[in-house]
């Protein structure tokens, strides 16, 4: 959507025609009013309306002090575009936090670390690449957008923008393992660790102990292949700061032996694997290289868009021939089980749809041969979060859970962004997440832990060479990387035929 003064947006175009307000004057009437509306909407004592004094409209001492109230609050005390004080001035960045609904107090619910963690992403040794961001104490895209935007400042990124691409990724891994840094860097680390769940860091003054320990403690729960002592491997920060962490990592960085007996690395896809499952065996196939030991797969087909994804008995037999090997020997080949016929939107959640969905998920898994103690994993794949989550996914997983107990059926998991599998294991609706990292965007996403019943991570989307059973070249297929954690879930290992 483009600039103008009617659609409602404060976009780059509008930031940058906006003209500063500043104690030395000729700020404009209409400007001052606005200014002062603006900062009263948001409990700032400027001149109101009604002001008897004459004050609405002048850039008075009341209102250069609410001003100042508003950049001590958000501890934003330089000036847009530069490194010099701001003071008593609406430059650019005030401009677009009055224009928002940005707040800059701790707000009800909000978490007074949080705040300090938001306050020091507006210090002056960010600026000017930084701008202003809300202090509210509430985790949102913004707050972990501000931490990314921190990262590539400290990376010496020109242009920084708060998105990880590939210049980020590289710039990471060139940056090396990190030991002993300055302020900034341990700084920062504390707070990426302290937004993934690590409450207990220091955000005021950390210590670089502190924060490489609980740091190495991250990258174990994500079975990155870490050390106890040393530096902080990139693959920890890369994971620190974006969902799907460092997409390039594989066997080489992954710890086998939480359960050398399951396999660690998988992919996913809609497509049938019946006559190429070769792939899997082939020397010069990417899937043998990269170990892969299991696929997720689906129960059934998809109606609407028309999707012939579901897998087949004969598939089944073909995959059970398969095993793949790690340092600790010969591994079975695994599945797992999927549910999703739709469920791209917040309109497949109606009431009813977890009691039916369970019993056609059940009578699939019967049909299969699939044990019972195996998790199927029923998906919401979209960008679910706050009241969408609340009100229509926790009401279907109920569904299916209740349903589920009655029948006998198998343990239920979830497929879908973080804050959507974080809320229901929080209310013990799915025993195992199936996390879909690879949608950093999401909303639900961006600022959220990584579910601490998390059984496979969905970080990397590629197209897959597969061969048919003579070794020949057929062509590609899109697939989805995975990483298996054994601690959680139950992949299913099917007898050959």
């Amino acid at each position: 959507m483009s600039d103008n003064e009617v659609d409602g947006v404060y976009g780059d175009t509008l930031h940058s025609r906006v003209p500063f307000l500043n104690p030395t004057g000729g700020n404009g009437e209409a400007n001052v009013r606005l200014v002062q509306s603006a900062l009263r909407v948001k409990g700032y004592d400027a001149s109101p309306v009604d002001d008897i004094l004459g004050g609405f409209g002048d850039y008075n001492d009341r209102t250069i002090g609410a001003v100042n109230a508003l950049r001590n609050d958000a501890n934003y005390t330089t000036l847009a575009g530069t490194t010099g004080s701001g003071g008593g001035v609406v430059d650019r960045e005030v401009w677009k936090g009055l224009c928002s609904q940005d707040a800059y107090v701790l707000v009800q619910g909000g978490d007074a670390k949080l705040r300090t963690i938001q306050q020091r992403l507006n210090d002056a040794a960010y600026q000017p690449q930084m701008g202003l961001n809300p202090t509210d104490g509430i985790i949102t895209p913004q707050l972990a957008r501000g931490l990314m935007k921190a990262l590539q400042i400290l990376l010496g990124i020109a242009n920084p923008d708060g998105i990880w691409g590939p210049k980020t990724a590289n710039a990471v891994r060139a940056q090396g393992p990190i030991d002993a840094p300055g302020q900034q860097w341990t700084r920062l680390l504390a707070y990426a660790l302290y937004v993934n769940e690590y409450t207990d860091m220091d955000v005021n003054d950390p210590s670089w102990s502190a924060v490489a320990q609980r740091a190495r403690g991250f990258g174990l729960s994500l079975r990155l292949n870490v050390t106890d002592t040393g530096p902080i491997s990139t693959l920890i920060v890369a994971a620190l700061f974006v969902s799907y962490g460092d997409q390039q990592r594989g066997y080489d960085d992954l710890r086998w032996d939480a359960d050398p007996t399951q396999p660690t690395i998988g992919i996913d896809t809609a497509s049938r694997l019946t006559d190429l499952t070769r792939t899997f065996e082939l020397p010069e196939s990417d899937l043998y290289q990269m170990h892969v030991g299991f696929v997720g797969r689906y129960l059934q087909n998809a109606p609407d868009p028309v999707l012939d994804k579901e897998m087949t008995i004969d598939e089944i037999y073909a995959l059970a021939e398969l095993s793949t090997s790690n340092a600790y020997g010969t591994v079975p080949f695994g599945i797992a089980p999927i549910w999703q016929t739709s469920a791209n939107d917040g309109g497949y959640f109606i009431p009813g749809r977890g009691t039916s969905d369970a019993q056609a998920a059940d009578t699939r898994a019967e049909a299969f041969g699939i044990p019972k103690n195996v998790t199927i994993y029923f998906a919401v794949d979209f960008d679910a979060f706050g009241s969408t989550i609340e009100d229509l996914i926790i009401p279907y997983f109920r569904e299916l859970n209740d349903e589920m107990s009655a029948i006998g059926g198998n343990p239920i998991g979830a497929y879908g962004p973080r804050a959507v599998c974080n809320r229901l294991a929080e209310e013990g609706l799915a025993t195992a997440s199936y996390v879909g990292n690879l949608s950093y965007g999401w909303t639900g996403n961006l600022g959220q832990k990584m579910p601490s019943n998390w059984a496979i991570d969905q970080f990397f989307e590629f197209e897959a060479d597969f061969y048919d059973a003579d070794g020949t070249f057929i062509g590609t297929h899109g697939v989805d990387q995975l990483i298996h954690n054994p601690e959680n879930g139950q992949l299913w290992y099917p007898e050959p035929a």
